[in-house]
C-alpha cells in the first residue's frame, strides 16, 4: 500500500537526498534514512551498483514515500572512493538550486518514536546563517554550542549527513577546486571546511543523543544487519555519546561496533610502537 504524503511543512522544506546505492541490501538504510525526516525528501537522486534489483528496490521505495526517483548513473565501490566528488557533481547538475541532503548508507539514523527535529533545525539555520547542518561523529574541540537551540556551531563537514543549499555547495567546490585536491577522496568535503575557514561561514551540528544519533559504521557488507539491529536496540552506544572526535581521528579514528583488528595485526602494532619508544629513548 502506498503511504499517503504528510503535508508539506513550510513551502522550502522540500529536499532532496543524494546517496550511493551499492547493493540491494544497502536499500534498507535508505529506508531508515527515509523515516529518520520529519518531512521526507522529495526526490531521491543516486548512483547505482549493477545489479538490476537495485532499481527495482529503489523505485518501490520511491513510490512509497511519495518521492520522484532519480538514477544519475551507474558506480561500484572504487569509483565511488576514487571520484566521490566527480559523483557528486553529476548529482548536484540534476537537482537545481535545491536543498540536499548528502548521506551514506555505511552511516546509520535512529530518532525515538518519530521525535520531531527537522522543521527545528531548518528554522536554526535560517536564523543563524547557516551554510549547512552536519553530524555522525562526536562534536570537535572547535565546535560550540548555540544556546537554546540543541545544535552546535561548526566548521566541521561530513558526507555522511549533511544538509545544504546547492549553490552553497557548488560554491565552496569552486572556490577550492586547487586546494581540495590536496585531501583526495575527502575532497568534497574538505572544499566546504576551507570554504567555511576562509570566509567565516559556518555550520551546524546536530549532536548526537540516546533519542537521536547517526553513527557512521563503516560497514558495507552481511555484517551491516548485526550492525544496525545493535544501532537499533542502543547497545554500546554509551562511548559514541561523549568526549571528542578530535581524540580519535587518523589511525585512532574509530567507528560503531567496529571490529577488532585480528590478534596477529594487534601484536605487530605493539611491537612496532615498542621498537619506535626504545629507538626514540637511545636516540
Amino acid at each position: 500500500m502506498q503511504r499517503k504524503r504528510r503535508r508539506p511543512m513550510t513551502e522550502a522544506s522540500g529536499f532532496s537526498l543524494l546517496t550511493f546505492v551499492l547493493q540491494p541490501a544497502h536499500c534498507v538504510v535508505l529506508r531508515d534514512w527515509m523515516e529518520f525526516f520529519d518531512q521526507p525528501p522529495d526526490r531521491l537522486v543516486v548512483h547505482v551498483g549493477q545489479n538490476p534489483a537495485i532499481a527495482d528496490q529503489l523505485r518501490s521505495l520511491a513510490s512509497e514515500f511519495g518521492a520522484e526517483l532519480v538514477i544519475a548513473g551507474q558506480t561500484d565501490p572504487a569509483q565511488t572512493t576514487e571520484n566521490e566528488t566527480g559523483l557528486l557533481w553529476q548529482q548536484f547538475d540534476l537537482i537545481g538550486d535545491d536543498l540536499a541532503c548528502i548521506v551514506r548508507l555505511d552511516t546509520l539514523p535512529y530518532r525515538e518514536s518519530n521525535l520531531p527535529w527537522q522543521a527545528e533545525a531548518m528554522e536554526a539555520m535560517a536564523r543563524h546563517g547557516a551554510a549547512f547542518l552536519t553530524g555522525s561523529t562526536l562534536p570537535f574541540r572547535a565546535d560550540t554550542t548555540l544556546p537554546e537551540t540543541g545544535l552546535m556551531q561548526t566548521q566541521r563537514f561530513s558526507n555522511c549527513f549533511a544538509i545544504l543549499p546547492a549553490p552553497v555547495w557548488r560554491k565552496a567546490q569552486q572556490a577550492q577546486q586547487s586546494g581540495a585536491d590536496a585531501f583526495g577522496r575527502f575532497g568534497s568535503e574538505a572544499a566546504v571546511e576551507l570554504y567555511c575557514a576562509e570566509s567565516g561561514a559556518f555550520g551546524l551540528r546536530l549532536p548526537n543523543s540516546p533519542e537521536l544519533r547517526i553513527f557512521h559504521c563503516q560497514e558495507w557488507g552481511p555484517r551491516m544487519a548485526e550492525v544496525r539491529a545493535a544501532f537499533h536496540a542502543g547497545r554500546g552506544i554509551a562511548p559514541f555519546l561523549r568526549g571528542y572526535q578530535d581524540d580519535f581521528m587518523g589511525a585512532r579514528a574509530r567507528f560503531y561496533m567496529e571490529r577488532r583488528p585480528p590478534l596477529s595485526r594487534r601484536v605487530r602494532i605493539l611491537l612496532g610502537r615498542w621498537k619506535r619508544n626504545l629507538l626514540g629513548q637511545t636516540g
